[in-house]
């Protein structure tokens, strides 16, 4: 594992590529990680990423195949190119609630195709492109409002994705943006007169015409802060988590048929 002390402020370019570690704490202090720095470190699957980090370099966790979540901090402005692509275990992304406007690059999530749960930073600039391709497990998407476009291919081929969240701040669509994905239901925040004045790129009018468009929407005040867990939402004791089906005495567990004396167990004829 790696941990920083308290005077690193920079993690550089290409520092622990390819390295056999296996958890990463990221201390308040380190303000960038820097291009592909933590880049095939195909045993890592834990990092923490603490509050104080500001910018996260292009491929910074690129292929770290065996991460299967990430929370990144209210602090973060920037986040590159590809910085978490082919993370393929990847099951939850989540950004903080905060001020800041965050600076993101194309093709952030590509091909994260676990990813299920997406919290996206309230004041994003755009959806870059292809930033959320191939992630087949993606099944709806809020984009907060201050995104000002989403980019080409964007969700292309996210053959799970049937609901999306659009604020009203988007006026570009790119080409393919929604291309091969199963589409029903469109939340816009706006009017249907601000929807059709979007810039739809391509084949994206088509795309879009086929799913259910429900105009002037509000979306929930407090959107779920923390949907990979980590404050205890789905580890308090819920489903699975309680004794249930399986850990309380029941079929099989108590003495019942073939535990109990029976036929041919019993003497008889």
């Amino acid at each position: 594992s790696a941990e920083f002390s308290a005077g690193v402020t920079t993690i550089g370019s290409n520092a622990f590529r390819g390295s056999q570690m296996i958890s990463a704490v990221i201390p308040g202090s380190v303000k960038t990680i820097g291009n592909s720095a933590f880049r095939d470190c195909k045993n890592l699957s834990s990092v923490k990423i603490s509050e104080g980090m500001e910018t996260i370099g292009s491929n910074a966790f690129r292929a770290c195949t065996a991460l299967d979540a990430i929370a990144l901090p209210a602090s973060i402005s920037e986040v590159g190119d590809a910085a978490f692509m082919d993370c393929t275990e990847m099951k939850s992304a989540a950004f903080a609630s905060g001020g800041r406007q965050v600076k993101m690059g194309d093709n952030v999530f590509t091909r994260c195709y676990k990813l299920m749960r997406v919290t996206l930073p309230e004041r994003i600039d755009r959806i870059g492109e292809g930033m959320f391709q191939n992630c087949l497990m993606l099944a709806g998407v809020e984009i907060p409002r201050g995104a000002e476009s989403i980019g080409g291919s964007a969700f292309a081929s996210c053959s799970g994705l049937t609901t999306i969240i659009i604020s009203d701040s988007v006026s570009t669509i790119g080409i393919a943006a929604f291309a091969s994905c199963p589409l029903t239901d469109i939340y816009f925040t706006g009017s249907e007169a601000q929807w059709n004045s979007i810039s739809k790129m391509g084949d994206t009018a088509s795309a879009v015409s086929k799913a259910k468009i429900h105009y002037n929407f509000t979306p929930p005040a407090v959107p779920d802060p923390d949907p990979d867990g980590d404050n205890n939402n789905g580890d308090e004791p819920g489903s699975g988590d309680k004794p249930g089906n399986g850990d309380k005495p029941g079929n099989g567990d108590k003495p019942g048929n073939g535990d109990n004396p029976g036929i041919g167990d019993k003497p008889g004829s």
